[in-house]
């Protein structure tokens, strides 16, 4: 259980890691959407705001036109009698002029001025505008900012660091005559009043949105959870198959060696001591027979003896690392296959290192031995920048590097110590070229 015990000690890092990244990302994609979105809110919920305070400047304007304006509007006014129109200003004065509103008048349909105010006004004709044309041909009451620059508003120098909105509606004087009343609102205060309308909705817009992020967060956390405890377990089955392959590899080994070998041992000597009876009793060719079987029995104990250290190797636990790579080596140059081996000097790595860079080893030349042609391989290890390393390299045939990344069945030992490399927090390299060989590298924490 090494894996298992340096996973611990990293604090399951690697899992940490793979599932905090993408719930960070998730996290700050889910911040970056609702700041969009809260921004888009806000300026739709500003401009309703304002819509909404047009309109509530648009009904003020006509109830102060139905209860004030209307009830005072009288034929003596319209043929500009001084005390009608004196009357109508104290009123006006004292009952319409306050706050939002700084400026009224009192339009003929010919585009007249009745009343204003601003007494500079009276009587004098201006062009009307097609809001004003609007309001007294359908009777509605029409709002739109204030054009300063037109000539009837050439008294609201005052009013010049600010914006107005003009409101038209129209009525009738007790004779039936139509007339035009206006009144003009700093849009400051519309707006304020539309700001405070987009505050009485922003707490719940708002409340909203986080918490619909918190939900996904949640959810988002409880998926994270999920991938964790399904890598966990994945990690422990994963670690269980390779103990289980190691004890599988030892109980085969003692039985290799405790059973079988010592029954083809006992044969061989066996048929030695038969091919030797033979011979005293005058029968060369029965005993020649026996000794050719003796012999092949003799090699088919070299070749277990030589499979069962190759399933487990004594020489890497009793004497290291670089005399285990050089039993691995030993078939090669047997096969006139050349080898060289560069361990570096006076190497001090853990067991559980030399035991995944060894199971690395093996797997490699397996694969060199089966597939590549080779006609030399290389073996390296190394220990630079805290971390070991250990490099196969031969000049074989090669083979397409993709069917390894597609994980394709026929590599699956490679792709199992790759797994495995990196679990134990290192990095696993497989470089191949047709006809240019093949360089499997690995790389492991030393510590």
């Amino acid at each position: 259980m090494w894996l298992l015990d340096r996973q611990r000690r990293r604090g399951w890092g690697i899992v940490s890691t793979t599932v905090a990244k993408p719930l960070i990302q998730f996290a700050l994609a889910g911040v970056v959407a609702l700041l969009v979105l809260g921004t888009i809110l806000t300026l739709i919920l500003s401009q309703t705001g304002t819509s909404e305070a047009v309109s509530d400047a648009r009904q003020y304007t006509q109830l102060v036109g139905q209860d004030v304006i209307q009830p005072n509007l009288t034929d003596a006014l319209l043929e500009s009698s001084e005390a009608a129109d004196s009357q109508f200003d104290r009123i006006i004065r004292e009952r319409v002029i306050r706050g939002s509103v700084v400026r009224v008048k009192l339009w003929t349909t010919s585009g007249k001025i009745v009343y204003s105010d601003e007494p500079r006004l009276i009587g004098r004709t201006f062009a009307l505008e097609q809001d004003q044309i609007t309001a007294l041909a359908t009777g509605q009451v029409v709002a739109n900012i204030t054009d300063l620059s037109r000539p009837e508003n050439q008294y609201e120098a005052n009013q010049r660091d600010r914006q107005l909105l003009e409101v038209y509606m129209s009525m009738r004087s007790p004779s039936g005559t139509t007339v035009l009343y206006e009144n003009y609102l700093r849009f400051d205060v519309v707006q304020a009043t539309g700001r405070q309308i987009m505050l009485n909705f922003v707490p719940a817009v708002a409340g909203t949105l986080v918490l619909m992020q918190l939900v996904q967060l949640s959810l988002a956390w409880s998926l994270a959870r999920r991938v964790r405890d399904g890598q966990r377990d994945r990690e422990g089955l994963l670690m269980r198959a390779v103990d289980a392959a190691e004890m599988e590899r030892r109980r085969i080994a003692r039985d290799l060696h405790d059973g079988t070998v010592q029954d083809l041992t006992a044969v061989s000597l066996a048929l030695e001591v038969a091919s030797r009876q033979l011979r005293r009793e005058g029968q060369p060719t029965a005993a020649q027979t026996l000794d050719h079987a003796a012999a092949e029995t003799r090699t088919s104990v070299r070749q277990l003896r030589t499979l069962f250290v190759d399933i487990y190797p004594n020489s890497l636990r009793d004497q290291g690392l670089e005399v285990a790579l050089r039993d691995l080596l030993g078939p090669f140059d047997a096969r006139g296959i050349g080898t060289t081996l560069n361990v570096q000097p006076d190497l001090r790595l853990p067991e559980e290192t030399e035991r995944l860079l060894y199971r690395v080893a093996r797997e490699a030349l397996r694969n060199v031995a089966a597939h590549a042609r080779a006609r030399s391989v290389e073996v390296c290890v190394a220990v630079a920048g805290g971390a070991a390393s250990l490099t196969v390299r031969d000049d074989g045939c090669g083979f397409d590097v993709s069917v390894f990344d597609g994980h394709a069945t026929g590599h699956l030992g490679l792709q199992l110590l790759r797994d495995l490399t990196q679990e134990a927090g290192g990095t696993f390299s497989v470089t191949s070229r047709l006809r240019s060989g093949t360089e499997v590298r690995v790389e492991l924490p030393n510590g």
